[in-house]
């Protein structure tokens, strides 16, 4: 019993990556959120969701924008917007008007049909006082599962985030010792 609980903790480890990014807007500004990826097998089920990316969830929490193949199927705000080319994979989220109550964590969750195959990337927004309405990314994303180009996304040459890598070595040693003892004992 326990060999199969730390097995199953050790495939949500391996299969549990999301990448991160925060960015700075100003009232009443516009913001892209960036969310890319591979169209090689078709186009899936999209969400953005007010939340933190958790792989454990199968879904969006606090859904704000979801697409089904090409298509928006569902917005709460004419002030979310996907100016991207869907059938491509951008579903890059777009934000006018920011205000204060638009601040927080935004989670981009791509649904690949399979157990723990979703794509998942979490972006921080901050809303200042100011009124600059150009979008300044403040920590470049991680780039684990999502492809994106540097002409649409900051680059990676600056300093990394390490909190999930490091959260998820962290984890995944863990549950490889519990397997290790769990095999030794039984």
């Amino acid at each position: 019993m326990i060999f199969l609980i730390v097995s199953i903790s050790g495939l949500l480890c391996v299969f549990s990556v999301v990448s991160s990014s925060e960015y700075v807007i100003g009232i009443n500004g516009t913001v892209t959120l960036p969310c890319k990826y591979s169209t090689s097998k078709g186009t899936y089920t999209t969400c953005w969701g007010r939340h933190k990316c958790s792989p454990l969830q199968v879904y969006c929490t606090s859904t704000i924008l979801e697409t089904k193949g090409p298509e928006v199927t569902r917005r709460t705000s004419d002030r979310y917007q996907l100016l991207g080319n869907i059938s491509q994979g951008n579903v890059s989220l777009t934000i006018t008007g920011a205000t204060k109550q638009d601040e927080g964590t935004y989670c981009c969750r791509v649904e690949i049909p399979g157990l723990f195959n979703d794509e998942m990337t979490d972006v921080t927004l901050k809303v200042n006082d100011s009124t600059k309405h150009e979008e300044q990314p403040t920590t470049p994303p991680i780039h684990g599962t999502f492809t994106t180009s540097a002409q649409d996304f900051p680059t990676n040459s600056g300093p990394r985030n390490m909190n999930n890598e490091t959260y998820i070595i962290i984890t995944c040693v863990t549950l490889a010792v519990m397997l290790l003892v769990a095999v030794i004992y039984i």
